[in-house]
């Protein structure tokens, strides 16, 4: 899921899913660094999006060189969803970062 935002705007301006192969793959300890272009013809190469935008993306699953998940992002149940909201209520003004 790739959502696009930028300060002066309260609706993003792309909130879409889009997937990305990465030819040969990634080794275990591997790191890759590419660049995505967007279509131009789509929501991705809007032109008004300004240079200050920012790319917020969400990994909802990833499969192996055989084609099978790895990992993936299930639907939450009823319970968890509520349980989320809850949260949300509770720590919502609360932003976390990871500092490697």
């Amino acid at each position: 899921m790739g959502v696009v935002t930028s300060p002066d705007r309260t609706v993003p301006w792309v909130d879409e899913t889009f997937y990305h192969v990465i030819e040969g793959g990634i080794e275990p300890e591997e790191t890759l660094q590419w660049s995505l272009a967007p279509n131009r013809f789509g929501p991705w190469g809007n032109a008004q999006i300004p240079n200050d935008a920012v790319l917020t993306l969400t990994l909802e699953g990833l499969k192996g060189i055989d084609k099978q998940p790895l990992w993936d992002s299930p639907e939450l149940t009823e319970r968890e969803q509520a349980r989320l909201e809850r949260l949300r209520e509770e720590y919502g003004g609360i932003a976390f970062s990871r500092v490697d």
